[in-house]
């Protein structure tokens, strides 16, 4: 019968062990869960601000080429009539496929001051102003333009 005790008390003592062990698996599958799904949001919130950052660099890269194109615009416009001018607040649209309203890549505003002669030569400022399709990113270009005749070319 003594036997039978120990044996008894054997199995109770090894069935707390398990159900301690149960308790502490549990709760390790709950805290590594847990962890994982914190790596997992933090991976989320990572991507997501990279890909903000993505789209304000692909915007200030549009914005800066809209006010590339208004430049173009006013040096090929001065070549035709040196004394041309744009109408005060003077503002046109880049389009990346011309004639399509759907392709808007941004706007663009034209200045045009007269500057001092350089070297012997006629020369005005331009100012142009671009910004991104939803004008959220300005990016503005001044330059020199020496001015020539048409016949010079």
């Amino acid at each position: 019968m003594e036997h039978r005790r120990k044996y008894i008390r054997a199995i109770n003592s090894s069935s707390a062990i398990r159900r301690r062990k149960g308790g502490f698996t549990l709760l390790a599958s709950v805290v590594l869960t847990l962890f994982i799904g914190i790596l997992i949001g933090a991976a989320f919130l990572s991507m997501n601000m990279q890909l903000k950052e993505s789209d304000d660099r692909i915007d200030a890269h549009d914005a800066f080429y809209t006010a590339e194109a208004g430049l173009e615009y006013a040096v090929f416009m001065l070549r035709q009539q040196s004394s041309w001018r744009p109408a005060p607040g003077f503002t046109d649209e880049l389009r990346s496929v011309p004639a399509d309203s759907t392709t808007l890549m941004g706007t663009y505003t034209l200045q045009v001051e007269d500057a001092p002669v350089y070297q012997g030569w006629p020369s005005v400022w331009v100012r142009s102003s671009g910004t991104d399709r939803v004008s959220r990113v300005p990016r503005t270009i001044v330059a020199r333009v020496i001015i020539q005749s048409p016949t010079n070319y």
